[in-house]
Order: structure tokens, then C-alpha cells, then sequence
């Protein structure tokens, strides 16, 4: 009984200076002789020596080229200790239909593309690339050797899960010191009405007594904030490369903490605050504490949030009674014997009242409004929003004229919030030109019979940008409406 390929190291491949070589099978010679096993029994005599033959075998690269650069989805021969190159050539038409050798550079490597090779020792990542999806090296339970020819941190990536599951990531957390704010005591403070600051969860640790606040996270770091003034707050953790768990508390001593919000999913939290009051802010990752927990680069920030209050606008022309039509429109009508005309219609005004800095104050937002004479009544309607982008963007007007459809692959990506986003996912800009002291509410839906409000804007400028994250291959619309 002789081994075969499947008993063999490498699975009847091995790697020597760089070079790969795969088993042919057992031989009674060294050079020729005749192959022993596999297709037919053959009688040996006692004492017979037999010969491992091996041939010499050339990787082949499995990539897709996007806009001119290579991501590299895979390989023939993922053992041993593999180097990943810098550019791939491939041969194209000119102009003129002749033949052509063009390099690409190797900018990216795939979420999946070596997972599960468990004959993977060591990888060296050329310095082309700038970006490792995640997953990409997941399960290589023998890879123990990353080297980067270029600066990693210069890559866009999650380590913890571009190499979750191997042995080197073992050991380069292992290596990263503990945060400084890991603990309780010594969280780190935050300063101002708003701001924004960066770090990672590496190397974070789960005190006694946290998982009382949350039984769902791990590798946690702390801040405090001070309130500089009353009013509502929203923390936010939109940027970060990993799903942030994020909790806000009071008190003093981590043993008696009273728990206000902690949530996963939403990315931030909103809460209300007294000025002088401190709170604790505790960022960690999703799962159980242990090797399991979600870590990462993360992006903190916060800011107050100025809201407007819910009910009627408050219409008024002249003094002349107005009539509420229910669905956001109303109506002023002709005095009795007298007659409206359109110098009426320019002393309509419509104003809301704005919340801000725990102040109500009320804000002129006729601007929002359309004022129409017809058959000898105003009519006061809210405006469609206008998306700035309209014409490029491929938009619709609603049927309820309220709203405007903007189909979001028509949208340019924007590269620079692209940070953090998972596998086929871009952030697009949706501009959208509101009025302070109005409402809008953003639905998505596959048509206009199929929509679902997802979130409400609280505008409070000229200008809001709705940020869009689209899926590749997705089909669908975002309707924006005034509310």
C-alpha cells in the first residue's frame, strides 16, 4: 500500500525557493523506470526501492482587470510560501487591431481569494496594493508568514478580518499593545459640542464587570464627554471598518454605571444631556469577548442635534383665515364679499418652529411652500425638494408631486468615504436642497407603489447631502419628500 497524492504533504504539492512542484506518483527509478500504483497493482520484491517524482508546475493567477488595475481572485497553487505579484500582463488589440502586451498593476486582492488554503505557509503583498477585502486569507490554517513589501498601513484593509483564523494574525495581535483607553479609569476625553476622533480596537481588552452593560461585545476602549450645554446628542460611528458596538452610561465607578444606550446595528445614538453632566462612552466590537470579537479601525464623532417640532406649520396672510387641508396643504380663503389677488399671495408667510440649543424659536420657511391663487382661493403647498444633481442623475418627479425618485446608480461614488464599506458597496452623494425649519423623509423602495420610509432628514442649512449606500447590482430608487 503505497501513499498517493491525498496522503502527502501540501496535498501532493510543495514549494521550494519560490518554484512549485507537483507529485506524479511513485517510481521504480529515478530517472524513468516505471510508475508503481494508481493505474494498475504491480509485484514488488522485498527490499525494492522506489522514487517520488515530481514535476516542475508554473502558477497561474486567476484576477479581474477593473478600470485598468488587477484584483487578484485566486491562484493554482496556493501553498508554500506564495508572492503575490506586482503586475500582470496580459495581451490586448491597439487601435489598429494588432497585437499588444499591456502590464496592470495588482492593486487589490478579493474577499475569499486564498480562503481555506491550508497549505499556505507565508505570502509576501507587493507594494502595489492598497487594498485587501475581507475574508480574503480567512481559514489558512498554516499561514504563520505575511510580509509587506510596502508600508500596511498604507493598505485599506481590516486586518482582523482579512486574516481571520490564521496564526499570523494570532501573533500580530499579540504583538500591539493595549490601548490606552482600554480601561474605565482611564478613558480618554472628549471635548466640545462636536468633533471627531480615530483609533483601533486592537489589542483591547473586556474589564470585569463590562459585560454587565452588554452581553454582546468585546475589546472595548472608553471616553468621557461633558455636556457644554442641554439639548440632544447623536454619537456616531459612520467611517469605521468593523461593526461598532457603542454604549453610553453615567456615573463614576465601571461597578455602578447606569446603562442609557447601547446599540450595534444603527451606527449611532442619539440621546438627550444636561449641561455639566459627564457621560461614559464605551466603543467595542460585536460578538462574545474573546478572539471572536469584531475589531478595527474605528471613526468616533458627535455633535448636537438641532430638531424641529412635530404639528402644523403656522400659515398667515394678511390676517385672512386659514384652513388646514390634512395632507400638508392649506387653504385661505376670499372674506366674505371680498376678493384675493396676487398681492395677497405675497404677503403669505409660513414659519415652523426650530429647536436648537434648547431654544424654540420660530423660523421663516415659506421659501418651502408654493403659493398659488386659483379660483379665488391661496392654496399654500410644500415644494418638491430639489436634488441638485436632477438632470445627470436620472431623477423622476413622484406621482404625489411631493417627492423626487433619484435612481442611485446614476450617482458617482465617492472614494473618499468609501472607508469601511463592505464587499461591492459604495457610498453615493445625494445633494438635496432643503429649507431650514423643514422636514424630509427619505424612503426606498423598487417603484413608487413599493415604497418604505427609511429615515427622517432634520434639515438645518440650505443644503443636505443624503449619503447612499448602494450594492452592486441592485436596482431601485430613493424618493425624498417634504414632510
Amino acid at each position: 500500500s503505497l501513499p498517493q497524492a491525498d496522503d502527502l504533504p501540501d496535498d501532493g504539492w510543495r514549494e521550494e525557493n519560490g518554484e512549485y512542484f507537483q507529485f506524479l506518483g511513485w517510481y521504480t527509478a529515478a530517472e524513468g523506470g516505471e510508475r508503481v500504483g494508481w493505474d494498475e497493482d504491480m509485484e514488488l520484491s522485498g527490499g525494492a526501492t522506489l522514487y517520488a517524482r515530481w514535476g516542475k508546475v508554473e502558477p497561474e493567477w486567476y484576477y479581474a482587470i477593473e478600470d485598468d488595475e488587477v484584483v487578484i481572485e485566486g491562484c493554482s497553487v496556493p501553498f508554500g510560501n506564495m508572492t503575490i505579484p506586482a503586475s500582470v500582463t496580459v495581451e490586448e488589440a491597439d487601435g489598429e487591431g494588432n497585437p499588444v502586451v499591456v502590464a496592470y498593476p495588482v492593486t487589490a486582492i478579493s474577499g475569499g481569494a486564498f480562503a481555506g488554503c491550508d497549505g499556505l505557509t507565508g505570502v509576501t503583498i507587493p507594494a502595489s496594493v492598497t487594498r485587501i477585502d475581507d475574508w480574503a486569507f480567512e481559514d489558512c490554517s498554516s499561514l504563520i508568514n505575511v510580509a509587506f513589501a510596502g508600508d500596511m498601513d498604507g493598505i485599506r484593509m481590516n486586518v482582523y478580518h482579512a486574516f481571520y483564523g490564521t496564526p499570523w494574525l494570532e501573533a500580530y495581535l499579540a504583538s500591539l499593545p493595549r490601548p490606552a483607553n482600554d480601561d474605565f479609569a482611564n478613558a480618554a476625553a472628549l471635548v466640545g459640542a462636536s468633533g471627531r476622533v480615530t483609533g483601533r480596537t486592537y489589542g483591547a481588552t473586556l474589564e470585569d464587570g463590562e459585560s454587565d452593560l452588554c452581553d454582546f461585545w468585546g475589546a472595548t476602549v472608553w471616553f468621557t464627554w461633558t455636556a457644554p450645554k442641554s439639548g440632544s446628542v447623536t454619537f456616531m460611528t459612520f467611517g469605521s471598518d468593523f461593526d461598532v458596538v457603542l454604549g453610553v452610561c453615567s456615573g463614576k465607578a465601571l461597578d455602578n454605571l447606569e446603562k442609557m444606550e447601547i446599540v450595534d446595528e444603527p451606527e449611532a445614538v442619539s440621546f438627550s444631556v444636561e449641561a455639566g453632566a459627564t457621560y461614559r462612552i464605551a466603543l467595542g466590537g460585536y460578538g462574545s469577548d474573546g478572539d471572536d470579537v469584531e475589531r478595527g479601525d474605528f471613526v468616533l464623532s458627535w455633535e448636537y442635534a438641532a430638531y424641529f417640532e412635530d404639528g402644523e406649520a403656522l400659515v398667515s396672510a394678511d390676517g385672512y383665515d386659514v384652513t388646514d387641508g390634512g395632507d400638508g396643504s392649506y387653504t385661505i380663503a376670499a372674506p366674505d364679499g371680498g376678493t384675493l389677488g396676487e398681492e395677497t399671495c405675497a404677503k403669505v408667510s409660513v414659519k415652523k418652529r426650530y429647536w436648537e440649543e434648547g431654544d424654540g424659536v420660530l423660523v421663516d420657511v415659506t421659501a418651502a411652500y408654493s403659493v398659488t391663487l386659483s379660483g379665488g382661493e391661496i392654496t399654500v403647498r410644500p415644494k418638491p425638494p430639489e436634488i441638485v444633481r436632477g438632470i445627470d442623475a436620472d431623477l423622476r418627479m413622484a406621482g404625489d408631486k411631493t417627492g423626487i425618485l433619484a435612481d442611485p446608480a446614476k450617482l458617482g461614488p465617492l472614494p473618499y468615504f468609501g472607508y469601511g464599506l463592505a464587499d461591492g458597496e459604495e457610498l453615493a452623494a445625494l445633494p438635496v436642497r432643503t429649507v431650514k425649519g423643514m422636514r424630509y423623509l427619505v424612503s426606498w423602495g423598487d417603484d413608487l407603489d413599493d415604497m418604505t420610509p427609511h429615515w427622517w432628514i432634520q434639515a438645518d442649512g440650505d443644503m443636505t447631502y443624503l449619503y447612499v449606500i448602494m450594492q452592486t447590482g441592485t436596482q431601485g430608487f430613493y424618493k425624498v419628500e417634504v414632510r
